[in-house]
């Protein structure tokens, strides 16, 4: 029996891959067999945000209005890249006590893919689904403003119809509870 445990640190491993691992035991008196092969899947993990100053969120939320609500998103909080290269950025919004559930991810090579629904799609089930109101550049945007907290109004436009199948901020449901998520 072994008196001490040994760990090693894996490194050079690429995440969204599997790996097979094997072990083997060699000293001066012993050499064992290989151990059974063990799958090892390297999940990429999300990045954790830069915490804010004192007091503060890296979102805050104010002056909301009948269909509208403004969030303030803190800037270097959410496009500090030191735990990688950050692909896109959104606000996700749904209403009621849902928890704004995606309704499809797909898999294509070695990216994993969330589809969040548009606003209409979202409207058409009562705001249950979570909808991107975020433009496609709203990251570029970010990353060009002034550090602190950039504005943006969710509900601001009201332009979108039921018929739209691109991402659209439109009105928010009167008198409903809203949750943004970043």
């Amino acid at each position: 029996m072994c008196e001490d445990l040994f760990s090693v640190l894996l490194s050079g491993l690429l995440v969204k891959r599997n790996y097979s691992i094997e072990v083997k035991t060699i000293n001066r008196e012993f050499e064992s067999d290989l151990t059974v092969e063990k799958p090892l899947f390297v999940r990429a993990k999300a990045p954790i945000f830069k915490e804010p100053d004192e007091g503060r969120k890296i979102i805050q939320i104010s002056n909301p209005s009948a269909t509208t609500v403004e969030v303030y998103t803190c800037t270097k909080c959410v496009t500090d890249e030191s735990q990688g290269r950050i692909q896109d950025l959104l606000l996700i919004v749904c209403g009621g006590n849902s928890y704004c559930y995606i309704t499809e991810k797909k898999k294509r090579s070695a990216n994993l893919e969330w589809k969040y629904e548009t606003w209409s799609k979202s409207k058409k089930y009562g705001f249950s689904i979570g909808y991107r109101a975020t433009p496609l550049q709203w990251l570029e945007q970010l990353k060009d403003a002034q550090e602190g907290y950039a504005p943006y109004t969710v509900g601001s436009n009201t332009s979108c119809s039921l018929e739209d199948n691109d991402v659209c901020n439109g009105p928010l449901p009167p008198n409903t509870k809203i949750r943004v998520f970043v």
